[in-house]
């Protein structure tokens, strides 16, 4: 009998490993965490305050959507949005909650869902997200 988690847990397995390499080498070279690293993450948490958001993969699903002046499909924001893709199963559900998130911060009109593929900023929720970065500088 199969054990129908074993993909994820492999992944995970994965993840960990690597981190842990990424750790041990950060460690051995005595210096600061990667730069491009650390801003990415001050990017995360500017935008986490600033939409008053509970949780970072909202914040990066904002950045994401922002980064790319287009439509982005699921699939595309699962590779962006690494957090998300726990299970495949439940991709939907989850983004569905990140947007949820992302307009209570945005505003209702700040997020268009493209039905069957995926979402946008809207101008409105491009404007906000403009002010936002443009506040990190």
């Amino acid at each position: 009998m199969t054990n129908p988690y074993q993909a994820e847990i492999d992944r995970l397995r994965r993840d960990l490993t690597e981190t842990r390499a990424e750790l041990d080498e950060w460690r051995a070279g005595g210096g600061s965490p990667d730069r491009e690293r650390s801003d990415e993450l001050a990017r995360i948490s500017h935008v986490r305050r600033s939409l008053n958001l509970r949780l970072p993969s909202a914040a990066r699903l904002a950045l994401a959507l922002y980064d790319v002046p287009r439509p982005l499909s699921r699939e595309t924001l699962d590779e962006l949005v690494p957090s998300v893709g726990v299970n495949e199963r439940n991709t939907t559900a989850l983004f569905s909650a990140l947007v949820c998130y992302l307009r209570k911060g945005l505003g209702a009109d700040g997020v268009e869902t493209i039905r069957g593929w995926g979402y946008a900023l809207t101008p409105t929720g491009r404007a906000k997200m403009d002010a936002i970065v443009a506040g990190m500088s």
